[in-house]
């Protein structure tokens, strides 16, 4: 072996003194995978070529392909994969390649040709922390800390103590997806999952049993070894009391069976079994899987093993660490750090411009002294808004330039560097000495030194921001309760994450037929009218742009909009006035910008995702001028409309609703009333143009307003941006036809004694016992809150602000409705109000302010909608009885008050109607 590297040292030298190739060696070594690169670039004389021939370095290839080896092929007997074998020969493999690296490699070194050593590991696998936290929802944020601690990519808690009650903001961690399965019926038990957004995951809710606390997710992290595509991670609780054979033949039989079934999907995947499965015995799940084993080997509740980690990539992992519990709980930690180096996660891009005051004052001086002659000059619409949009966006890109920042999950601002030592030094002592009485000081001390971090910030920080910045208050409350928490990811199952937008904009453009666009002959202009706007109303409408909300794809921001307003409204003025004059929309402000909204936690298919259109500012304002011109010429034709219409809401549609059927079953002759709940997949975008604008002709609208309207109609398109990514533009020609109604594949409609419409629960009853008890349940988990704020020092008015924000609203929807309610129903009900009181004063050590009760509220906003409904001009002023004195003709004492409808059933007499009048004539005649 020693031969070799010699005469390659001879051969330099002696180039080196016949200066053949001084300049290409430099002084500089490279490797063989440098001259390899290399190879072919640079000519070779033939004196050198005979000399490296002569020593036995250079040689021809042979044609031979090597000699014929008897191999081995293995029989596969079942269906598990046998990972060790596997794992030995790509050991062997990766041994010899280490071998050749060692043997052809030159090394920039001291010694010309030194070996090279290791060759680095290119998987990467997560590292994991295994948990029994004994109620997570108190020890969030040190278990966050905990993660940062160790670098933990993936999280497995069991004993949550999470219910229905608790919302997932709560549990939610900046970073991290949430998986959850709470108890049912039950105290205690619960399981979380947090894993990073850097990894694809989803649950496998098929393999789970809704009897057993067993949680099925498959993740993908980057870079993972070629002999595991893919990790399943199972996450397990067996509770003491199912520690029988009953309890435990049924948990061993689920998980060696979804094994193999998991098996069966995937061969080679990778099985993380881990949780605290107490004293169920594990022989069964080694018998029957050979290839997974428990690597937790050290106690981690008392003397016994609990918490344990069953898995087939042990190789992959280094020996699990025993670490402090978190808080009080009585299980120690496991951390499982991966061998290999772990990938950090890359910080995020947040664009933004530069703005500073300086900045705005220049810009306001350029726009005021900005040449708009091009504008004007211009022959149509189109070029109008194309020359406004270059100028302007020159402007902003000169004085506002762009700037590209990274962006990193921070830590609590409260999690100071004092927090953080604390739990270090508690750390550190357990690893000494265990649960020592100097570890019981430190734990102790974590407790009340988080306190103190919680109750200084927010006092200092966050309570003077009430006043002074109130959305900014609102802001740091909600990062603190979780609610701001949004995932960087939107994977969908099955589907590239590049070609995640090109999916979802195919689905949102389904309801369009491509090959059949729209056609009209040309519609003739009519008479020049009057403009659409002048310059006052379009400054007002630019001042009301909510500086806050996001650009559509002109990419203009808003609050250039409403602080300049002055300088820009005459010319947005011209080119509104030259869009309906020339009856013609421009393509840009027909364009929009769609961001999928998932429509429920863990929605991972195209179908789960609500598109929101973010369109031109300027484009919406156009459509309220528009629409303020429009309005009175459709206005006798809108009955029964509550959407879209001014003063009106889903409330008063459920009221109509609700009294047309109290008043028909009320009738003396039998009446069955069926409703039929119908959900309609983009409704909106089904909507025949030749129909619409058909109907628009019938009113008699306008030739001009004929012909914007058809425009607005035609070509429009949309793209859809997420992840940073954007599909192509899809052009949006005409709708595809609704198929027939009340046609469900051919099946008949399924009856059901209870259905949700507008947000609100129809029992086939009508006494909205689901709705109150699904009112309840949803307050109640708010309530959450106040306990967390409490416990972070808020102050009392600014709890009572929380719950009048946060937890009264979900109590009064469509209360109007429950004005006559039971008197059980009425209790139930203000047991929340009651509840959240409660929490404020700390049971009672301190005093909170009266609160009027929701009954209250209810009788007057009962009144109040009933007194509007007396207006000519109000959606519901048909249903208004008449006054005593148009009902009698004759003048009496009650002539203000409201004839009461007759009603044969209490049920009929307790409606909003019948209840709305009594209080209002009772209001009127005090």
């Amino acid at each position: 072996m020693w031969i070799y590297p010699l005469l390659c040292v001879l051969v330099v030298f002696f180039l080196q003194d016949k200066d053949m190739v001084a300049t290409a060696v430099g002084g500089r070594y490279y490797s063989r995978s440098d001259l390899l690169l290399s190879r072919g670039k640079y000519a070779v004389s033939e004196q050198t070529k005979n000399l490296l021939v002569q020593c036995g370095i250079w040689h021809t290839r042979g044609c031979k392909a090597g000699r014929n080896r008897a191999k081995n092929i293995p029989t596969i007997i079942n269906n598990r994969p046998i990972l060790l074998d596997e794992r030995q020969t790509f050991l062997k493999t990766q041994a010899r390649h280490r071998y050749l690296a060692d043997v052809n490699s030159i090394k920039e070194d001291d010694h010309p040709l030194a070996a090279v050593g290791k060759q680095t590991e290119s998987h990467r696998m997560p590292n994991i922390l295994v948990c029994n936290a004994r109620s997570i929802c108190n020890k969030k944020h040190e278990l966050e800390a905990t993660l940062s601690t160790y670098s933990a990519q993936i999280a497995c808690i069991t004993e949550s103590w999470a219910n229905a009650d608790v919302p997932d903001d709560v549990l939610s961690m900046p970073g991290f997806q949430l998986f959850r399965k709470d108890r049912l019926g039950q105290k205690g038990g619960g399981l979380v999952a947090y894993i990073s957004d850097t990894i694809p995951a989803r649950r496998l809710q098929d393999l789970e049993d809704k009897d057993l606390e067993v949680v099925w997710i498959e993740v993908r992290p980057r870079r993972l070894p070629r002999s595991v595509p893919v990790i399943v991670l199972g996450i397990v609780y067996h509770p003491p009391c199912r520690n029988n054979k009953v309890g435990n033949d049924q948990m061993l039989y689920h998980l060696v069976n979804t094994i193999d079934a998991i098996h069966r999907r995937q061969p080679q995947a990778g099985i993380l079994l881990c949780g605290d499965v107490n004293r169920l015995p594990l022989r069964r799940i080694h018998a029957a899987h050979p290839t997974l084993k428990q690597i937790v080997k050290q106690p981690t509740r008392g003397s016994a093993i609990l918490d344990v980690v069953i898995t087939n990539l042990a190789q992959f992992y280094g020996e699990p660490q025993i670490i402090a519990p978190i808080g009080r709980s009585d299980h120690a930690c496991v951390v499982l750090q991966a061998q290999t180096q772990v990938e950090k996660q890359a910080p995020g891009k947040l664009s933004r411009r530069m703005v500073s005051h300086s900045n705005k004052a220049d810009f306001a001086l350029s726009i005021a002294t900005a040449d708009w002659s091009r504008v004007l000059d211009a022959a149509s619409v189109e070029e109008k808004v194309s020359e406004f949009y270059s100028t302007i966006m020159h402007l902003v890109e000169h004085h506002f330039p762009m700037k590209v920042r990274s962006v990193r999950a921070d830590d609590k601002s409260w999690m100071t560097e004092r927090v953080k030592r604390a739990i270090k030094q508690r750390q550190e002592e357990f690893q000494r000495h265990g649960k020592s009485p100097l570890w019981k000081q430190l734990r102790n001390k974590v407790k009340t030194v988080v306190q103190q971090a919680k109750n200084f910030h927010y006092r200092n920080c966050i309570q003077q921001l009430k006043q002074e910045n109130p959305r900014k208050w609102w802001s740091c409350i909600n990062r603190e309760l979780g609610r701001s928490q949004k995932s960087g990811r939107s994977a969908l199952d099955g589907i590239p994450a590049g070609q995640a937008a090109e999916t979802i904009s195919q689905h949102f453009s389904e309801a369009w037929c491509q090959s059949v666009p729209l056609y009209m002959f040309p519609l003739p202009l009519g008479d020049p009218g009057p403009d659409l706007c002048s310059i006052g109303e379009v400054k007002c409408l630019l001042k009301s742009v909510k500086p806050k909300k996001a650009c559509g794809p002109d990419s203009l921001p808003n609050w250039i909009l409403t602080e300049f307003a002055e300088d820009l409204a005459p010319i947005v003025t011209h080119l509104f006035n030259a869009s309906y004059a020339e009856g013609t929309v421009p393509v840009g402000w027909k364009s929009a910008n769609v961001v999928p909204v998932p429509k429920f936690a863990g929605a991972c298919q195209a179908r789960d995702m609500r598109p929101v259109s973010l369109l031109s500012v300027l484009a919406k304002l156009l459509e309220r001028c528009i629409l303020k011109r429009l309005l009175p010429s459709i206005q006798s034709v809108i009955k029964n409309q509550y959407a879209y219409v001014k003063g009106s809401s889903t409330t008063l549609a459920l009221v109509r609703m609700v009294q047309t059927w109290l008043t028909a079953v009320d009738a003396n002759k039998p009446t069955l009333v069926r409703a039929i709940f119908a959900d309609m997949s983009k409704a909106f975008d089904r909507v025949d143009h030749a129909l619409l604008l058909q109907r628009v002709i019938d009113i008699h609208v306008s030739p001009r307003m004929q012909r914007w309207i058809f425009s607005f109609l035609q070509n429009r398109r949309q793209r859809v941006v997420m992840d940073r990514e954007s599909s192509s533009w899809r052009t949006l020609t005409k709708s595809a036809p609704i198929p027939p109604m009340i046609t469900l594949g051919g099946q008949p409609v399924p009856s059901v004694d209870c259905a949700k419409g507008l947000g609100f629960y129809m029992d086939k009853n009508l006494t909205f016992d689901e709705q109150i008890s699904a009112m309840i349940s949803k307050a109640s988990r708010r309530l959450y809150y106040l306990r967390l704020l409490t416990k972070q020092g808020t102050s009392i008015t600014d709890l009572i602000q929380i719950y009048l924000s946060l937890v009264r609203p979900v109590l009064e929807y469509g209360h109007v409705i429950l004005v006559g309610c039971s008197k059980e129903q009425e209790l139930a009900i203000e047991r929340v109000q009651r509840r959240a009181l409660r929490i404020i004063s700390l049971g009672g050590r301190r005093s909170v302010p009266d609160l009027p009760t929701l009954k209250v509220r209810r009788e007057e906003a009962a009144v109040q909608l009933f007194e509007r409904m007396l207006k000519e001009d109000h959606p519901l002023h048909d249903m208004v009885p008449p006054t005593r004195t148009g009902a009698t003709g004759r003048t009496l004492r009650n002539s203000r008050t409201i004839s009461l409808p007759k009603a044969r059933t209490k049920r009929l007499s307790k409606s909003f109607l019948h209840s709305a009048i009594r209080l209002y004539n009772k209001k009127v005649t005090q």
